[in-house]
């Protein structure tokens, strides 16, 4: 396996809008964030689980006698990293991924290797239409997959040999929300960590809690009464002026300190989607409806009017810096609230105040769940139509996906998330509640009509209604998830 040292990077990324998902760096090209982890205290082993929804279909005697295995991968995000360690670290996650990919390799015969490429999308292209097999499996982001999901690139991972979906190793959440036609062609899970990295969450110092008096938060969610209201008025007089200069900036104390993938996030959080299902299972347009709308002022109301919450991209550029600037307030403890992906706990490992975790709030206390949304930049695995064997590509990706699970998985879960960095087992309770309500969802992955990115840049301009941009997008929209659908279901290739 190459040499590639893999940290929990979070990386950053732009959508159509330009919006960026980040734990500091605003830069244009990716920026890892050290995890910093230190040497594991003790080497942690875990069993083979025995729960049959965790153990692979497959001949577990096979011996693929030394056949190589290529992943092409994307450096954004970083999915292929995960492939390209080829030696102890001292890092827990680290050592338990070399450990999972040596154990497939020797339990089965294979030589993993991973190129990991700025233009894998492009070239991901020029592979298929040339007919080549060299690679096994892509690793992509989820919207550069799910754009060449439609093109006849990929097999359809359902009717895959080797490959059962079913089993709770692939992210149930993605396969119920992202197939079409009994199709999916492209899949995550324990395979790898990238899209729990992607999950979003929401962190609040609890020093400042404790200074403006705040009730036990972890609490007020296990009695459902943690909802975007009881948020709002949580942070509205929390901001104030610390330098005396007469204004708000980044340098004075917020309520929440986020960014514009906020604006989503908070709206998946409401157990709103884009796209929804009809009575066939087909994807079908779902907006517009009164709860939606109210959803949509709702969060308006919260994240863009008075002076509660700060954006980092009303401040591109501040000070000179091209670091989006709300995970610096934070950690300097000028905000109480703060909201972005998994990944981000890595830079807050030195904080000198403790933090706390939470869901993102709930719309109302008649949501049933709290729901957490996956950023588009999550690695997703397919298997290239031009594969060699989409057999051997199915039995070693389930093979991954079923070590991943039994040791990879809890040692990134249990070691890194709940025992490095978080303070407090009322966090890693929370832990267990954001990661079991997660949605994906082909409105925002697909971006149809670029609903998902005109939703996002009304919000932004604290647009009072969504109702005439919804109306101008319609046709726009509705012709784009025609067209998609049309392509899972009249391809004979898949």
């Amino acid at each position: 396996m190459k040499n590639r040292r893999w940290t929990a990077a979070l990386l950053l990324a732009a959508l159509a809008a330009g919006t960026l998902v980040s734990c500091g760096s605003a830069a244009d090209t990716p920026a890892a964030v050290d995890t910093g982890a230190k040497p594991a205290e003790t080497e942690a082993e875990t069993e083979a689980p025995k729960d049959p929804a965790y153990v692979a279909d497959i001949d577990h005697t096979k011996n693929w006698d030394g056949r190589d295995f290529r992943i092409l991968a994307a450096a954004y995000w970083s999915p292929g990293d995960e492939f390209t360690i080829d030696e102890i670290t001292g890092d827990a996650v680290d050592d338990a991924v070399f450990n999972r990919n040596k154990k497939v390799e020797d339990l089965y015969g294979v030589n993993i290797s991973a190129d990991v490429m700025d233009n894998a999308k492009a070239t991901v292209q020029k592979e298929v239409q040339s007919g080549s097999q060299t690679y096994d499996v892509f690793a992509l982001c989820a919207y550069e997959s799910a754009a060449l999901a439609v093109n006849n690139f990929y097999v359809d991972l359902m009717s895959t040999e080797n490959i059962n979906l079913n089993k709770k190793y692939w992210d149930q959440a993605l396969v119920r929300n992202m197939s079409i036609d009994n199709k999916l062609f492209y899949a995550a899970g324990d395979i790898s960590m990238r899209a729990n990295d992607g999950t979003f969450l929401m962190l609040f110092n609890k020093n400042l809690a404790a200074q403006n008096d705040l009730p036990d938060l972890f609490q007020t969610v296990r009695d459902g009464k943690w909802t975007m209201s009881y948020f709002n008025t949580l942070i509205q007089d929390v901001t104030r002026d610390l330098d005396g200069d007469g204004k708000l900036t980044p340098e004075d104390m917020w309520g929440f300190a986020t960014q514009q993938e906020a604006y989503l996030g908070f709206y998946y959080a409401c157990d709103e989607t884009i796209i929804g299902r009809d009575k066939d299972g087909m994807p079908m347009l779902d907006l517009a409806s009164d709860r939606f709308y109210r959803v949509y002022e709702t969060i308006v109301d919260v994240l863009r009017k008075g002076d509660k919450t700060l954006s980092a991209h009303d401040y591109l550029g501040y000070g000179g810096s091209n670091d989006l600037i709300n995970a610096k307030i934070f950690k300097e403890s000028r905000a109480l609230f703060y909201y972005s992906v998994a990944g981000c706990f890595s830079g807050f490992r030195d904080m000198k105040d403790d933090y706390g975790v939470l869901p993102a709030p709930k719309f109302d206390e008649a949501q049933a769940d709290y729901v957490s949304y996956v950023y588009h930049g999550a690695g997703l695995f397919s298997i290239p139509t031009t594969a060699a064997d989409t057999a051997f590509s199915g039995f070693v990706m389930e093979a991954l996906a079923e070590e991943g699970y039994a040791g990879v998985t809890p040692i990134y879960y249990e070691t890194t998330m709940k025992d490095k960095y978080q303070r407090d087992e009322n966090s890693s309770e929370m832990l267990d509640i954001i990661f079991r309500n997660r949605v994906w969802d082909l409105g925002y992955i697909v971006d149809f009509g670029q609903l998902s990115t005109k939703l996002m840049q009304q919000i932004a301009k604290g647009a009072e209604n969504f109702s005439s941009t919804y109306e101008k997008s319609i046709k726009s929209t509705q012709k784009a998830i025609t067209k998609y659908i049309e392509t899972y279901e009249e391809s004979t290739k898949y």
